[in-house]
């Protein structure tokens, strides 16, 4: 089942994935994993995280991490299941309590035709209840889009949303964001629930069930093809209804390619009048920081303070995987210039960067100078917290939509690793990155708007709704 995903799954690790030699290689992981080669990668995963990240015990204690792999170890049979493995290995990097810390998907196209039963619904979100269904692979069953599941083969809905956030270093909220869509067939086979399904659910109030066979791999993706193949652009831009400019942001990548869109967008902006313009970054899960600027510039005239602090561990690993990068992805301008002073510092120390700039925007003619407001919630990851975060420190714009659940901050630069017993991939942090401020408290937003899914019939999104009558009200 687990290689419904491969398709989006390659996109991305060909996009993030960074690093030495045998990272580059593409590894079948056994389906059976001797349970001392487990062992032996949960020692190594250890080590490698404590001589590349700059503080690994932020969350919890090099005692908990080495108590918590003992008793992981202590329960194993002596042959694990590939699904058990990946597990455990996640449960380790969970307990870092940083997302950038985590274990990657183990999927090839020779996997495909191994997976016969996946669980046949598309499920793309949650709400106090249930799973809420998207779509069905079986017309002749009678479990329709809006309908809410509130138990598989007798696993409560409970349950499932208390596990799989054990295996993020994330929050809830954006550990059980992250399960939606393709990837929610997978857990419900890491949870152990296998076809037939057994299915509870609800419709407008009342509980029905129903019972239905997996699909396999190839035909899930063939079935829901439309939704596998509607992953977001980083950057779209639209003119909605009442003439509103909306852009749509999913990613700060390719700082060429989104001038090029920046200029693109303000200038339809200016042609049309736009009365006011909302930037959705509710999906945005971080990237370059080099694209802050960038879009400050086209909706802001004030002086800013932009503040860079970074602390760096240094060591010899990270030192040759980022060469590695710059000779594998060469020919997209990749290079180490202005590195030097970092691979000249001693090894197992903390290099830090320290940068306070007064900006000033200059002229730009396509500069917008109606009302933005920035969409936001708990699955803004990475330099998306960092840029909201700015945003908020300096009253760039109106916050609406539903707070950020990780504090100012944050661990990224992103070092990747082959375990070398069961060749599973996993990657860590390698800096921390400041606050911008003093605040230490998740931001939260200037208008609270909680994203509705009490009803299950309608999928309004009432977070956009709300921003469009705040821009007419304007």
């Amino acid at each position: 089942m687990r290689t419904i995903f491969l398709s989006c799954f390659l996109v991305l690790f060909v996009a993030n994935t960074f690093c030495q030699s045998d990272v580059f290689m593409e590894y079948s992981i056994n389906d059976h994993l001797l349970k001392a080669d487990i062992a032996s990668d949960l020692n190594y995963m250890i080590k490698s995280i404590e001589d590349v990240h700059p503080d690994p015990y932020h969350s919890n204690s090099r005692e908990y991490i080495h108590s918590l792999k003992d008793s992981m170890l202590s329960v194993l049979p002596d042959t694990v299941s590939r699904n058990k493995a990946y597990l455990t290995f996640k449960r380790l990097t969970a307990a870092y309590g940083e997302g950038h810390t985590d274990v990657m998907l183990f999927i090839t196209p020779v996997d495909l035709h191994k997976y016969q039963h996946s669980f046949p619904l598309w499920i793309d979100s949650w709400n106090d209840s249930g799973f809420i269904v998207r779509d069905n692979a079986f017309d002749s069953i009678d479990i329709k889009s809006g309908d809410i599941i509130t138990s598989i083969n007798g696993v409560p809905e409970s349950f499932i949303k208390r596990e799989i956030p054990k295996y993020s270093g994330e929050s809830a909220t954006y550990a059980l964001s992250q399960a939606m869509g393709l990837l929610f067939p997978l857990w419900i086979e890491l949870l152990d629930i296998y076809s037939p399904f057994d299915i509870k659910f609800l419709r407008d109030g009342t509980e029905k069930s129903i019972k239905m066979h997996g699909v396999s791999a190839i035909s899930y993706n063939n079935l829901y093809s439309e939704y596998l193949n509607a992953n977001p652009p980083s950057y779209s831009f639209t003119i909605i209804e009442n003439n509103i400019a909306y852009i749509e942001f999913n990613s700060f990548s390719n700082p060429k390619q989104f001038k090029k869109f920046l200029k693109r967008s303000f200038s339809d902006i200016r042609k049309n009048n736009c009365p006011g313009l909302i930037i959705d970054m509710r999906n945005n899960g971080g990237g370059m920081a080099d694209l802050d600027i960038m879009l400050l510039d086209f909706i802001n005239d004030k002086p800013y303070t932009w503040i860079y602090a970074k602390d760096t561990k240094i060591s010899r690993y990270h030192k040759e995987f980022q060469k590695a990068v710059a000779s594998n992805y060469s020919n997209r301008a990749y290079n180490l210039k202005g590195r030097e002073a970092y691979f000249e510092a001693p090894d197992n120390t903390i290099y830090s960067e320290r940068d306070t700039i007064v900006i000033t925007p200059g002229k730009n003619r396509l500069r917008y100078s109606g009302p933005v407001c920035f969409l936001i919630g708990p699955k803004c990851f990475s330099n998306a917290q960092s840029f909201i975060e700015l945003a908020d420190d300096q009253g760039i714009g109106t916050l609406i939509g539903e707070p950020l659940e990780t504090k100012p901050g944050g661990y990224a630069d992103l070092c990747y690793f082959v375990l070398p017993e069961t060749k599973f991939k996993f990657s860590t942090s390698t800096a921390y990155f400041f606050p911008i401020s003093d605040n230490r408290m998740p931001v939260q937003p200037d208008i609270l708007v909680k994203q509705n899914h009490s009803t299950t019939s309608e999928r309004s999104d009432t977070v956009l709704e709300y921003a469009k009558k705040w821009i007419l009200e304007r």
